[in-house]
């Protein structure tokens, strides 16, 4: 009898651990399954709220945009404003609380890369291609005579149009310089057959003094200390007193004012950080439009 019972109590037994040992796996499992579902939703989450701030960001680019299109367009387009007023950035919160940065600057200050491949005009004093190598010797860049032949090879066989200095590297495979001397090109689009024109008011040292060459650098240097004291309204007043060979070539190559502006846009949200360029183009009705973005 005593043997029936323990028998009985064990089995009993057995059947409460195994039902406990059974809800515990099934909490367990619950447990788990919970918490993925938990991870699961703060992923989504996280990946909503992400899609949500790139959307916000996107938005607050195409807006600045707008803005930058009427502020050039309703500005007055004045050869003082030119010369200064377009640097300094202009910055405010959109209503979905993004802020929004904007810059404006000249894109006429700089050697347009799409400049090298200009036919030839007969007695010219300087090409675009020794004005090239003059601005990489002021970074401090050395091309071997190799390196050139196939730089130029490949942009005059290629008719390669350059929507950004970087595309330097595809030529060049190992050009590390390309980064450094950026800052001195630009890669505008430019009338058929002759260069765009560089304003004086705002061109960088290095660019004047590559497209006069080492000759006249005493000159080019009494302009721009010339333009700290005023705007420059007329390039014949700063070349009349020059030889005749080079006199043409700059008042062909050099202007008072632009037409092409950069804007650099950049909104953040949340520590999260997202940029356009605009290329504008600004005719003489007033009219502007955008020439192309990068995002």
């Amino acid at each position: 009898g005593m043997r029936g019972e323990i028998r009985k109590s064990w089995k009993s037994g057995t059947r409460s651990g195994s039902a406990l040992l059974l809800v515990l796996l099934v909490l367990m499992g619950t447990v788990s399954m919970v918490s993925g579902i938990q991870h699961l939703l703060i992923q989504r989450s996280t990946h909503l709220r992400i899609e949500s701030n790139e959307q916000r960001l996107r938005s607050a680019l195409i807006l600045g945009l707008q803005e930058a299109v009427t502020f050039l367009a309703e500005a007055e387009w004045s050869l003082e404003f030119l010369s200064s007023k377009i640097d300094h950035p202009r910055e405010f919160d959109t209503s979905e609380d993004v802020h929004l940065r904007i810059q404006l600057r000249d894109a006429q200050d700089r050697f347009n890369l799409n400049d090298l491949s200009i036919p030839l005009t007969p007695g010219t004093l300087r090409d675009p291609w020794q004005m090239f190598e003059d601005l990489l010797r002021a970074q401090g860049v050395e091309l071997n005579q190799a390196e050139l032949i196939l730089l130029r090879v490949w942009i005059e066989s290629e008719e390669v149009w350059f929507e950004s200095p970087a595309q330097l590297t595809l030529a060049l495979e190992d050009a590390e310089w390309v980064p450094s001397v950026s800052a001195l090109f630009s890669s505008l689009p430019r009338p058929a057959n002759r260069a765009l024109t560089v304003n004086v008011n705002t061109v960088r040292p290095e660019v004047l003094r590559a497209m006069v060459g080492s000759p006249l650098h005493g000159w080019a240097d009494s302009v721009l200390a010339a333009r700290e004291q005023e705007p420059i309204r007329s390039i014949a007043n700063q070349v009349q007193f020059l030889p005749e060979v080079i006199r043409p070539t700059l008042e062909a190559a050099l202007d008072v004012r632009s037409e092409y502006i950069e804007a650099l846009l950049v909104a953040e949200v949340d520590y999260t950080q997202k940029t356009l360029r605009a290329l504008l183009h600004r005719d003489s009705e007033g009219e502007v439009e955008v020439v192309r973005c990068l995002w």
